[in-house]
């Protein structure tokens, strides 16, 4: 009888083992930068762990090196730069590019020329400044001032970033678009669930 209460007993705990494995293992974790942090406040805590990064970059090594199985940053991936499968949540939003990665204020933006691809008179609103001027390739212009131009248009194989401060330190809504990167598929859960909260 003892013999058959020893096995029921090593049967419960390797059951408990593997039951809190499967627990542990079934949790992901996201690596999100600063601007974003607010996104991930309607994602189900007891299925992901929330970890706070200081850049894309961080993030992005994070996740492949296995650290975390999501990164949810605000820009394209660089050249060098790598993940499996990315998602965008939205493409809302400008991309900042010139011909020297910089750091810039939104209050010195009336101090530089603008050229842009899109709509000229939503970014004057946007930003309240008057030198934005419409070209059609933003790429001839890295040179001559600053450059905003879509996220599908973005390619930092040919220009660098121009990182959009606010008075603050925050970094600009604006000048950044939130996307999902993953190390295999993205959960779409996931991304559901922050488009539904952005939109």
């Amino acid at each position: 009888m003892k013999k058959i209460y020893l096995i029921l007993l090593v049967f419960l705990v390797v059951f408990l083992i593997i039951g809190n494995t499967t627990a542990k293992d079934e949790r992901k974790i996201i690596a999100v930068c600063p601007t974003f942090l607010d996104l991930v406040n309607n994602l189900d805590a007891s299925r992901f762990d929330i970890v706070k990064v200081d850049s894309t970059l961080e993030g992005l090594d994070m996740l492949n090196n296995s650290e975390v199985d999501y990164v949810l940053a605000g820009r394209i991936l660089k050249p060098e730069e790598k993940a499996n499968s990315m998602e965008f949540i939205s493409k809302e939003g400008y991309s900042f590019l010139g011909n020297e990665e910089k750091v810039i204020y939104t209050r010195d933006l009336q101090e530089f020329n603008i050229y842009t691809d899109m709509d000229a008179e939503r970014i004057k609103n946007d930003f309240s400044i008057e030198k934005v001027f419409s070209v059609e390739n933003v790429y001839d212009y890295l040179d001559k001032g600053i450059v905003i131009t879509s996220w599908d248009n973005t390619d930092y194989a040919k220009a660098e970033i121009v990182h959009l401060m606010n008075s603050d330190g925050t970094r600009s809504l604006l000048s950044r678009t939130p996307i999902v990167y993953c190390r295999n598929v993205c959960d779409s859960y996931i991304t559901d669930t922050l488009k539904s909260y952005y939109e």
